[in-house]
């Protein structure tokens, strides 16, 4: 699964030193999953590709920055709640056979379920449907000599098995909104990444930002709203919310040259955002929880790891 993106992780300028900066504000309630990779030392650059590291897993962690624990094995990533917060959908990677796709388990990572590994390339960063009957996915199929990255959806009975858009481009991170629609980043032509959001069953698509920078990490908010997102300028990467229609755009975080802050994820009642965060925090990435409208942010993780693609679910 090498040839599928990874996001780097994140920070900003106005982060605070220290595992716990403050109390939680309001809004920042329940449990955080995320992946834990080992430290990948490189410097920063504004790309969304990242190779899988051996190593990685997921893990949970309170909206306090407490109860940090291990959740799932090893060569697992991508963690995402059910709307219920029951169950929760992951990507795991065969060490034997190398197969890489979609997984199930319950809320405490137990009674795991493969749901679907292809057999070639891979599947990846799943999402629930509203009802959570369905997942989204991201998929990668050999068309010719060129691998492409499309997005389907599979019943969680595992039929249904449905590609939904059919373009040659690169489509990423599909996250599913409270209306139906599926966000997600597509590369054009001139290697432009943008949002898009797609009607799973018309397959009427809607773009949703435009221009130079590379949009990615769609996140939708539970009202269905806005979108957070995380937007790749030259020397930064901050996060961003639009609304559902792509108006109004406006930047969270105030990242500073070669800082970065993405993967984000919205917190129960709006109010506040998670994200991976990178910069300040040593020549690894942290995670952090800031108000929607913008502010100081809160470190939640303080190690020597990686901790990238956080996914909130409500108490």
């Amino acid at each position: 699964m090498s040839v599928l993106p990874r996001r780097l992780g994140v920070v900003t300028a106005l982060a605070v030193a220290g595992v716990i900066a403050s109390p939680s504000p309001a809004g920042a309630e329940g449990t955080l999953a995320y992946v834990s990779v080992p430290t990948w030392q490189v410097p920063f650059t504004v790309t969304p590709w990242r190779p899988y590291e051996p190593g990685r897993h997921v893990r949970t962690i309170g909206s306090d920055g407490r109860h940090a624990a291990r959740m799932l094995n090893a060569n697992t990533q991508s963690p995402a709640w059910s709307p219920s917060g029951s169950r929760i959908a992951y990507y795991r990677q065969s060490p034997r056979t190398g197969r890489a796709g979609i997984w199930t388990a319950r809320a405490d990572g137990s009674h795991a379920r493969k749901l679907f590994a292809p057999k070639q390339g891979g599947a990846d960063h799943p999402t629930w449907s509203p009802d959570g009957k369905t997942i989204a996915f991201e998929r990668a199929v050999w068309r010719g000599d060129d691998l492409v990255t499309d997005i389907w959806r599979i019943g969680l009975n595992r039929h249904a098995l449905r590609r939904i858009t059919r373009t040659r481009a690169e489509e990423l991170m599909p996250s599913w909104g409270p209306d139906g629609r599926i966000a997600f980043a597509r590369e054009d032509a001139r290697g432009d990444w943008n949002l898009y959001a797609v009607d799973p069953v018309s397959r009427a698509e809607t773009q949703l930002t435009a221009g130079p920078e590379r949009d990615l990490d769609p996140d939708w908010s539970s009202d269905g709203t806005r979108l957070a997102f995380s937007r790749e300028t030259a020397d930064r990467i901050d996060v961003w919310t639009v609304t559902a229609a792509g108006t109004d755009p406006h930047r969270v975080t105030a990242s500073g040259p070669e800082e970065a802050a993405s993967d984000p994820a919205w917190g129960p009642g709006d109010t506040d955002i998670a994200y991976a965060g990178w910069g300040p925090y040593g020549n690894d990435h942290e995670l952090l929880v800031i108000g929607a409208g913008g502010g100081t942010p809160r470190q939640l993780t303080s190690n020597k790891q990686d901790d990238l693609a956080p996914d909130w679910r409500a108490p």
